[in-house]
């Protein structure tokens, strides 16, 4: 990335520090514990403002499913670090496209979460999680996929779609 700016890694390192420490952006680290070693693992940036974001992006009248995951990713962000709660914040993503777009460690175990910018979801949308129960086994204790929709559904044994409504109101 630091090469399509044309600026030096260092640079680029230290720009990203000014971001997190100003609180303009958040970095979620990969989960890449005991699992394989084909998992992506660079940290994935969050901007924390959505105007800003939406500014930077030129994307001002829809919201698209990237805004939409910035937006959910942050009030999750938010709400785990104003209740001091004792658990990790991270991604997971393989090479192969495999992604869970957040995973919160718990001291319980995982907690899987698949945003969507959709008004409907189905079981298929809960596929990725399903993948990684297989991999972690009793470490996700659950999962939830995030839409804008406006149903609770059941997807799957440990799997619900929740709209983000319900969770942020």
């Amino acid at each position: 990335m630091q090469r399509d700016c044309g600026i030096s890694v260092d640079t680029a390192r230290r720009y990203f520090e000014y971001l997190k420490i100003s609180y303009q952006a958040i970095f979620i680290q990969p989960y890449y514990r005991n699992i394989t070693s084909s998992v992506i693992k660079s940290p994935k940036v969050y901007i924390s403002d959505i105007g800003l974001l939406r500014s930077l992006t030129g994307i001002y009248e829809t919201v698209t499913g990237e805004i939409y995951e910035t937006m959910v990713v942050m009030e999750i962000y938010k709400w785990i670090n104003t209740m001091q709660a004792s658990c990790s914040i991270y991604y997971y993503r393989t090479r192969s496209g495999l992604e869970v777009d957040l995973l919160i460690e718990t001291e319980r175990g995982l907690i899987a979460f698949e945003i969507k910018g959709r008004h409907e979801v189905d079981s298929v949308d809960a596929r990725p999680m399903r993948a990684l129960s297989e991999k972690l086994g009793n470490q996700l204790i659950g999962g939830m996929v995030i839409y804008r929709g406006n149903k609770i559904k059941r997807l799957s044994d440990k799997i619900w779609a929740v709209p983000s409504w319900r969770l942020f109101v």
